[in-house]
């Protein structure tokens, strides 16, 4: 989860880690740890099944009076745990329940987006491309600036990282 007072290419140190399965774990991530030593307490969490709308209803239970920028979420978005409500996926029903109350807390103006990392990409998705939702397919040093640009809405900073990529 990204805190609301992300800038524009940094994260803030404020972040909130949620790692999940078919259950929603409390992780205590230092950023300052190394990445192997992350990689490790990770690997601890997980197995038998997904449920991608989970870190979502932990945002909306635990931090539902915190401002956010958005939500990353890391996964193989595999997610077949948990049901929507009117045909939709758990993803969207709880990203549209994330974006209501963060439009309370900040007004109608508040911009939040969901930015689903599919690490193992297939044909299906469980948020539907829109204008607060992005989705990835794979994981690459290049995802970090396509992340920054669509957070800070500059779509020409999109078009012209993803240009950049040699294949």
């Amino acid at each position: 989860m990204v805190p609301a007072d992300l800038q524009t290419s940094t994260f803030s140190l404020q972040t909130s880690s949620v790692p999940f399965d078919t259950s929603a774990y409390d992780a205590k991530i230092d950023p300052h740890d190394s990445i192997l030593s992350i990689a490790e307490r990770l690997a601890k969490y997980g197995g038998g099944g997904t449920d991608c709308s989970l870190p979502l209803v932990v945002a909306n239970q635990k931090h539902a009076k915190r401002k956010f920028a958005g939500i990353v979420l890391v996964s193989d978005n595999e997610s077949w745990v948990g049901t929507g409500r009117h045909g939709s996926t758990g993803v969207m029903t709880a990203w549209e329940a994330f974006v209501a109350n963060q439009r309370k807390l900040a007004g109608k103006e508040a911009t939040p987006k969901l930015i689903n990392i599919d690490l193992q990409p297939y044909q299906t998705v469980q948020a539907c491309e829109r204008p607060d939702i992005m989705n990835i397919g794979g994981f690459s040093d290049a995802v970090f600036n396509v992340i920054s640009a669509f957070l800070a809405d500059n779509n020409q900073r999109f078009v012209a990282e993803v240009e950049a990529i040699e294949l």
